[in-house]
């Protein structure tokens, strides 16, 4: 497994997202719109760093990132720089919602369309 890169940093089993949706499981992009949709609010905003801390603890239960805020803006960031992460709309939101993606106070909050082609960093260690 660890010849084919399908074992993560902490040696626990990540297959290709491909792979994960053949075998019936959430892909990263069904995950994080699954995990939206939970957060969001009445006009479709959610928090940036809820949807991160949210989604990391799905996929890496039981362990904290070493840095959350380093691998959203990495994990996000790239995601929307690619396009496989679609944004309608940022709001500043309040203090409450966290920090916003880059340190910018005023993307606190997102209404986003996350593609089928989302995928995060190759590691998870920053």
């Amino acid at each position: 497994l660890q010849a084919l890169g399908w074992l993560d940093a902490s040696g626990l089993p990540h297959l290709p997202d491909d792979l994960q949706a053949h075998l019936g499981q959430l892909t990263p992009a069904g995950l994080l719109r699954e995990l939206s949709q939970t957060l969001a609010d009445r006009a479709g905003y959610l928090p940036i760093e809820r949807a991160g801390l949210a989604l990391w603890k799905e996929l890496y239960p039981n362990t904290l990132p070493p840095t959350l805020d380093a691998w959203i803006d990495q994990a996000f960031g790239e995601a929307i720089d690619q396009g496989t992460i679609e944004v309608e709309a940022w709001a500043p939101g309040q203090p409450r919602h966290g920090r916003g993606l880059y340190g910018d106070r005023e993307r606190k909050l997102v209404r986003w369309t996350i593609h089928d082609d989302f995928t995060l960093p190759a590691g998870k260690d920053l």
